[in-house]
């Protein structure tokens, strides 16, 4: 074989490899105690194909990015709660399957809470919602640690001031006001960072679907790319 031969061969390859793994899929999660089995879901489901991942055991990463999506979904910044992991029961079990194909009205009935819902997404959405999701972890830790400092301060005037060492109303002030104007600058700037999070999660979120035969897939299915993305 020659170096032109095996360029070409290589660089199919890559390009198959790039198709399969931007195949849009669907990422149900669940939050299950139970044995679940691919046997079982594929009826429920009423697919031909499916892969079941355990997620602390395969692809922990992936179940990580849903764990911060959910617990952003559901914050209340204005409460100063920027991560409500408590609304979500964590991730066990990732099924993939091919876009399109799944049905879940019987999968709602069946598991209840226990089925956290699903995603359309690919590689790059996966990406995208990771690259979103650290922003807004940026923007809130800087929040946080800002007040946090603030609320130091305060406490330490307090004391000199009960002290009577010295009058320090007028930095008591000052720090009232800093305290504002943070509040001021940083929450319309964390509610763009949500409100980016909810968009994504609103445009994947799984949608009703009419299942037809023609929808159903034979090609592999992959998740080890998206789990390198996330990690």
């Amino acid at each position: 074989m020659t170096k032109n031969t095996v360029a070409i061969v290589n660089s199919t390859k890559s390009d198959e490899s790039m198709n399969s793994v931007e195949r849009p899929i669907t990422l149900i999660l669940f939050s299950s105690n139970r044995n679940l089995t691919r046997t079982e879901l594929k009826k429920t489901f009423a697919v031909k194909k499916g892969k079941l991942f355990h997620a602390r055991k395969e692809y922990a990463s992936v179940a990580d990015v849903f764990g911060n999506l959910f617990a952003v979904r559901e914050s209340r910044p204005a409460e100063g709660l920027f991560f409500n992991y408590k609304s979500k029961n964590p991730i066990t079990h990732i099924y993939i399957v091919g876009q399109g194909t799944c049905v879940k009205e019987f999968a709602i009935l069946k598991y209840g809470t226990q089925l956290l819902g699903g995603f359309d997404a690919c590689t790059s959405d996966l990406l995208v919602i990771k690259k979103l999701l650290e922003a807004y972890r940026v923007i809130t830790l800087f929040c946080m640690e800002s007040r946090s400092s603030l609320n130091r301060l305060h406490h330490q005037n307090d004391e000199i001031a009960n002290s009577q060492l010295m009058d320090l109303s007028a930095y008591s002030n000052l720090l009232s006001k800093s305290a504002q104007e943070l509040n001021d600058v940083t929450y319309p700037i964390i509610c763009l960072a949500k409100d980016k999070v909810d968009e994504w999660f609103d445009k994947h979120f799984w949608k009703d679907r009419d299942f037809t035969l023609e929808a159903v897939t034979e090609k592999p299915i992959e998740l080890s790319e998206m789990d390198a993305a996330a990690s």
